[in-house]
């Protein structure tokens, strides 16, 4: 189970990592561009530049025993009865699910050419789907490290109708720029535990940057 420490409700998708064995506090930092970096460095979470990525070592299939196999078909389910976030509450659910397509990646800084799987996620309150999203994963071959390198997310305009049909959506890709430079990716699940290590869970600091610290 984790501990969950002032994180918006779009970021459900790290919620809850069943297959995790130890607990893991996720803050949504709160900040953008200069002041995001500043905060990152003060606060010590690693993020791209220290994990020695490398595209050769990329893949779309794995597992890592700390988080949701990447492979075909593996999905898990997570219910809330007393989900309650600022005003909306009831039962909550979450479905997760790893794809059988993958998602192309070309990003020179790591060497070129990968690809990604595909996770979904749908998330329900009272029985009404609200957000719908897929993530773009990667395991690392060397490290163990899974990674998200991207995301598509599909969001209803309202919680209360959740109706699906009139949504929004957002999206990021590692690589590629946008208003506070050049978009990196986050560390999901690292592929060793060391108590007090502190990463970027998102590294898009424009739509979601959040850090995590393996605190047992």
């Amino acid at each position: 189970m984790n501990q969950i420490s002032s994180i918006s409700y779009q970021k459900t998708r790290a919620i809850m990592l069943p297959f995790l064995v130890f607990i893991l506090t996720i803050t949504w930092l709160g900040f953008s561009g200069d002041i995001a970096m500043a905060q990152t460095k003060k606060t010590k979470y690693s993020s791209a530049v220290d994990w020695n990525i490398k595209a050769e070592n990329l893949q779309p299939r794995g597992v890592n025993p700390y988080y949701l196999p990447l492979l075909d078909g593996s999905s898990y389910v997570f219910e809330e009865p007393n989900f309650s976030d600022e005003g909306d509450e009831g039962h909550y659910r979450k479905e997760v699910r790893v794809l059988d397509e993958t998602e192309p990646f070309d990003i020179p800084s790591y060497g070129g050419k990968f690809n990604c799987a595909i996770v979904e996620e749908k998330e329900f309150l009272n029985g009404k789907q609200f957000t719908k999203s897929h993530n773009y994963y990667c395991i690392d071959k060397v490290s163990n490290n899974v990674y998200v390198m991207g995301e598509t997310a599909w969001e209803s305009a309202s919680r209360e109708s959740a109706d699906m049909s009139d949504t929004v959506s957002e999206s990021w890709r590692a690589g590629e720029p946008d208003d506070y430079g050049i978009t990196e990716p986050g560390l999901i699940v690292p592929g060793s535990f060391f108590l007090g290590a502190k990463y970027i869970i998102d590294g898009a600091e424009g739509l979601a940057f959040v850090g995590g610290e393996n605190v047992e």
